[in-house]
Parts: structure tokens; sequence; C-alpha cells
């Protein structure tokens, strides 16, 4: 693909070479540009052809990477506040594992603590009831 993309940039450039040396008398005859505003006046001085072509060209190139730049500016903001927001993300997903296993824990121990005073009121219950009837044999 680089060899193909080499080839085609060759190519544009020998046509481009050929144009102006081909018509070489109308890029090197001299002219100058004229503004007529009605209030305001303006005229540059004699100037080639190719001069002015390659002023208009050259400005052309500077909106078109002025343009592109921005434009690649906005896309790098774009996304590095979609990396800040995955990266909230990735941290508030790693908060809500680790309340829930907490929660788990907790949930889990509370079972075990309710379980535990089961037991103990069963067996407070098992000795009163023991008492109660060693009482009555007596």
């Amino acid at each position: 693909m680089k060899k193909l993309k080499f080839l085609f940039w060759l190519l544009f450039i020998s046509f481009f070479g050929l144009l102006v040396w081909q018509n070489l008398g109308f890029f090197s005859a001299k002219n100058s540009l004229q503004i007529n505003l009605g209030v305001y006046q303006r005229t540059t001085p004699e100037l080639a052809n190719g001069v002015i072509i390659a002023g208009f060209v050259g400005i052309g190139i500077f909106i078109m990477l002025l343009l592109y730049f921005s434009s690649r500016y906005t896309a790098y903001k774009a996304n590095k506040i979609i990396r800040e927001l995955k990266n909230d993300i990735e941290d508030r997903t790693s908060a809500i594992a680790s309340l829930k296993r907490e929660l788990e824990t907790l949930k889990q121990g509370g079972s075990m603590e309710q379980e535990a005073l089961e037991e103990s009121q069963d067996s407070e219950s098992q000795i009163e009831a023991a008492e109660a009837q060693a009482a009555q044999s007596s």
C-alpha cells in the first residue's frame, strides 16, 4: 500500500510539473490584482501569475490545516473527557463491588449473630425448662 501511495504522489507531482512546464508562458506573465470597493481601492504590484496562484494555494492550505488542527483539538478534548469518564465508571464500579461485598459480609455476620442469639435464647429456655422440671420433681 505504501508503494502504491508513493506511486500515486509521484504521478500527481509529475502531472503538475508537466502542466506548469507546458504553460510556462502563462505562469511567468506578470499581472496585478485590483480591488475596488467604491470607497476603498487597492492595487498590488505586478507579480507573475505563478506567484499569485501559489499564494492563493498557500492560503487555501493554511486555512485547511487550521480547520484540520482545530477539529483534531476538539477530538482530543472529547477523547480526554471520555477517558476521564471511563476512569470514573471504573472507580465507581469497584466501589459498588466493594460495598456489595461488605453488605454480604454484614448480612452473613448479621445472620450469624442472629443464629447465635437464637441459640443463646434456646439454651436459656432449655435451662429454664430444666430448672422448672427440677422444681416440679422436688
